[in-house]
Parts: C-alpha cells; structure tokens; sequence
C-alpha cells in the first residue's frame, strides 16, 4: 500500500545519474566545496494489488501524487551534506471486500520526515581507483505524523467517518550508508547499500518500534551523449518486523521485502540545469499487515512516473 514514506526509500528514490561527476547526480557523486545543487522533482503513483481480511478475498486501489525536494552543498575536502523531503498532496487507497460486504478508504496527504545524510569520499574515481563514498543518516520526525483512520462501508452504510493522515513515522531514525562505482567511459556501474535503524516513541499510551530498513541499490549510468544520460537501477529493501503496543495488545506487521525497478534519462538543457524523466515498478512482497485485524497484502505494486529539474550552482 502507499504508506507513510520510509527514509532508505527516500534516499534511494532521489536523485540518480547524469554526465560526469560535475552534475552530482549519481549517488556516489560528491560536489566540491562551494557548490549546491537542488532538485525539485514531481511523481505520480498507481497501483493495484490483492488482500485479504479476516479470509474475504479484497480488491486494492492506490494513487498518489507527490513532490520531493533534495538539496545538497559540498562543503570540501570530499565532505557534502544532503537533504531530502517528500510532500505528499493527494494519497488515497481504496480495498473492497466483496465476500465480507466492506469497503474501506483512506487518505493521506503531508510533507514526509525530513532525511539528511553525510557523505564522505574515501577514494576518487581515476584509471586505477573506483569512486568510494560512506556516510550517515539522520531522520528528523518533522512531517505529519497524524494517524488518521479508514472509512468503512458495511452495504451501503457508512459504520465509520475517515480522517485523513499524515506520511511521516514521528520517530528519529539513524543509519549508514557506503557506496562505489567505477566510471567505463561509456558506462558507469554503482552499488549503493544503507541500514537505517527503526526508532521508538510512545504517543498518546502507544509504544511503537518502527522497522529497520536495510536497502540495496545495483544500478547503471549508461552516457549516450554528452547532452543525455540513461540510469538504469534496481532497488532492494528489507523493511523489519514493525510493532505497535496499546493497552497492552501487540499489533505487528510482518518483516518482508521490496522490489523496484526504475530507469531515468537526465536531458542536459545547458547551464546549470538538467530535465529528468523517468518511471518504474514497485512491488511489495506478500505479508501480513496486521495480525489483529487479519489484514494481509499479496500481489501489490505501484507504477510511478516522475519529471523534474536538477541545477547545479558554483564552480569548483
């Protein structure tokens, strides 16, 4: 389901590749001191999948639109320091439950929590040596956060009034990251991992234990053209065992894992400025969402597609 947004997700979904390191698009990619770029990019979601609740077989529908900003400023001597941020303005998911008679919706819509990372490169990119870059994430809890709940249909009754939620998780979140490539001329492979450590809180007599999220991202940086630039990636994620205690009932949703396709060409419009589009496929491993209520998903994904501008300011 499209759910509140998961920081390694973030990370790995911003900005991608471009023609040469002075475009600082690729993850491994670290700009000089005195140089900033900004990325601004909008993204449509929609995608289709099967549940399951209390044994009544359901029917999922999901849309949303979005928009992330990254920004970045390199700060010199291999160090840069990122940001990334998603707000998310129209989310909706609708489930039909036909055998059991109800039909739930929800809605979500807000800025998400705001991921800063740290990067350091350890080696640079020449005839003999790779590109090698290793870092931390922070995670700050200033996105909405507010739970919300589903409207139901029982029939054609209404048993209950939605309200509407927010995208962020509210809690810190601390992680690393490492990443290499080897630029060969024509092409440029890179790995990317992170493990981004869940966090805790407790709000309104709720204790939660949000997930870890390790993420692994095998990609390519294909240069068709000193004016275009192909990424192709393919994304991992192991999201952890998630847990939620109230009034002493454990609400768990089940560890399982991630899969993303996704490809984006980088359009160089001269300047400091680059077009990107782009698209993908997510799919969501089969698992159970919530063992109180009995609520599993299987055979979800989403499809998105994503235009946007990046601009790279100051000289080296």
């Amino acid at each position: 389901m499209i759910r509140r947004s998961l920081p390694a997700i973030l990370l790995l979904l911003g900005a991608s590749a471009a023609w040469g390191e002075d475009d600082a698009l690729l993850p491994t990619h670290l700009i000089e001191g005195g140089q900033v770029f900004v990325t601004g990019t909008y993204r449509y979601l929609q995608g289709k999948g099967d549940a399951d609740f209390f044994g009544a077989d359901g029917d999922l529908e999901q849309k949303a639109h979005q928009i992330q900003l990254d920004a970045g400023i390199g700060l010199g001597m291999g160090f840069e320091i990122d940001a990334s941020i998603v707000g998310q303005f129209q989310g909706t998911t609708k489930a039909d439950f036909s055998g059991a008679n109800v039909e739930f919706e929800t809605e979500s819509r807000g800025f998400s929590d705001l991921t800063v990372s740290a990067l350091y490169r350890i080696l640079k990119d020449d005839t003999a040596l790779p590109q090698l870059i290793v870092g931390g994430i922070a995670v700050a809890p200033v996105g909405n956060d507010k739970k919300g709940r589903p409207e139901i249909m029982t029939g054609n009754v209404k048993t209950q009034d939605g309200e509407e939620s927010g995208v962020g998780q509210g809690v810190w979140h601390y992680g690393l990251a490492a990443g290499i490539s080897k630029n060969l001329v024509v092409i440029e492979p890179y790995f990317l991992t992170s493990y981004v450590f869940g966090g805790k809180r407790r709000e309104n007599g709720v204790n939660e234990n949000r997930a870890d999220v390790w993420s692994v991202t095998v990609g390519a940086q294909w240069h068709l053209s000193p004016q275009a630039t192909l990424d192709t990636r393919a994304v991992l994620n192991r999201e952890g065992l998630d847990r939620k205690e109230d009034n002493g009932i454990q609400i768990k949703e089940e560890l399982h894992f991630t899969y993303t396709g996704q490809a984006s060409l980088y359009a160089h419009l001269g300047g400091p400025v680059t077009l990107v589009l782009g698209g993908g496929v997510y799919f969501l491993q089969d698992h159970e969402l919530n063992d109180v209520a009995q609520i599993s998903l299987k055979d979800d994904f989403i499809w998105f597609a994503h235009i946007g501008l990046h601009i790279l300011l100051g000289g080296k």
